[in-house]
């Protein structure tokens, strides 16, 4: 009914909202770290190893969480596994086209 599809599309919102928030935000304040990515030293850096701003972190989430799963049709996890494996640098297709890098800690 109307009324489901409604409710369905307010939570979609509201969990892609934090996602991104988490995701996206958080980075820009933490040196690019989320708090898992604290736990296990690595963080988000631009190509050019400078720090990550909100435009690279916001892209590469709408990427990961919206426009990826849904071009490949759930397929993405396989699609980005297949990518990390060919590329000399092992980054996935969202890390590529926003120019991000997921790198040690310890190493910048």
């Amino acid at each position: 009914t109307l009324y489901e599809y409604f409710n369905f599309a307010r939570s979609f919102i509201i969990i892609e909202s934090f996602i991104i928030v988490y995701c996206a935000l958080i980075p820009m304040y933490l040196n690019g770290q989320t708090f898992g990515m604290y736990l296990f030293k690595i963080r988000f850096v631009q190509e050019n190893g400078k720090p990550v701003g909100f435009g690279p972190l916001f892209l590469r989430q709408v990427i990961v969480n919206l426009m990826l799963p849904l071009f490949t049709l759930g397929f993405s996890c396989l699609l980005n596994i297949i990518i990390m494996i060919y590329r000399k640098d092992n980054a996935t297709l969202a890390d590529a086209i926003s120019r991000i890098r997921v790198v040690d800690k310890l190493d910048y």
